[in-house]
C-alpha cells in the first residue's frame, strides 16, 4: 500500500511513464528479495514436490500478493493498496462511523486522482490499467485494483478497456466501477469550493502556510 503516496513524493503523476518506471523500481526490487528468501527457506525446510520444477526450486508457489487495505492503510495514514488517491476530499463510510478525508496536495500539478471532487485531474481508465498491468508484472497471485470509469460511460467503452487490459498480457483479473452506480458508497467524493471549509463551508483563512476555518476547528496546511 502508499504507491500513489510515493508517486506524490516523486513529484510523478499516477499512470505516467515515470511512474511505471517506479514501480519497475520497487516491484522489481520487492520480487527479488521474496524470490530469495523462498529459495532460502526452501534449502532449510525443504521444497514442496510441485516447486521442484520451477527453475530455482523455492519453498514457496506464490511469494507476492496486492490485496485492496483499505481499512489498514486509513490506519497507516497512506493510499489503499496501488490505487490512486481517491478523490481531494473524501467522505468515508463505514462500520465505525463517518470521516472527512481531506488531501493536502490537490492543487499540485502533479496531483491526480480517482474521483475529482474540486477539478483534479482524474486517472483515465487507461491509466489505472496500465498500472495494474505493471504492477502484475512483478506478483505471483492477483492484484487487488480498481478501474474507475464516469458514471455515463458507454458499455462499448467498457468492453475496450477489457480487451485493452487483455492486449497488455499480464492482467490476470479486472474490477471496474461505474462512479455513482450504488446509492450507499464506501467511499465518496465530496465538492470543495476554493478556500471554503469542506467541512462546513466558511472562509478558509491563510495564515504562516496554513489555511484555517473561520468557523470550525478545520486546518491544513500547505506543504512546500
Amino acid at each position: 500500500m502508499g504507491l500513489a503516496d510515493l508517486f506524490l513524493l516523486r513529484k510523478t503523476p499516477y499512470g505516467s511513464k515515470e511512474s511505471l518506471a517506479i514501480i519497475d523500481e520497487v516491484f522489481g526490487f520487492m520480487r527479488k528479495i521474496a524470490l530469495d528468501e523462498s529459495e532460502k527457506l526452501g534449502e532449510k525446510l525443504g521444497v514442496p514436490s510441485q516447486c521442484q520444477k520451477l527453475p530455482n526450486p523455492r519453498r514457496n508457489i506464490t511469494t507476492l500478493t496486492v490485496a485492496p487495505t483499505g481499512s489498514i492503510a486509513l490506519i497507516a495514514g497512506c493510499n489503499s493498496g496501488i490505487e490512486p488517491i481517491f478523490s481531494e476530499f473524501t467522505t468515508r463510510k463505514d462500520n465505525t462511523g463517518t470521516y472527512q478525508i481531506f488531501h493536502p496536495d490537490y492543487e499540485e500539478p502533479y496531483f491526480r486522482c480517482a474521483v475529482a471532487s474540486n477539478g483534479a485531474e482524474e486517472v483515465t481508465w487507461k491509466e489505472h490499467i496500465l498500472v495494474q498491468n505493471q504492477v502484475q508484472k512483478y506478483i505471483d497471485s492477483g492484484v487487488s485494483k480498481t478501474i474507475n470509469f464516469p458514471n455515463k460511460t458507454h458499455r462499448d467503452t467498457i468492453a475496450d478497456s477489457f480487451m485493452f487490459a487483455y492486449d497488455l498480457g499480464y492482467v490476470k483479473g479486472m474490477t471496474i466501477y461505474r462512479n455513482g452506480s450504488r446509492e450507499i458508497e464506501v467511499l465518496s467524493p465530496k465538492n470543495l469550493k476554493k478556500d471554503k471549509c469542506p467541512v462546513c463551508g466558511e472562509e478558509l483563512i491563510k495564515e504562516s502556510g496554513c489555511k484555517h476555518c473561520s468557523s470550525c476547528d478545520f486546518s491544513v496546511c500547505e506543504i512546500g
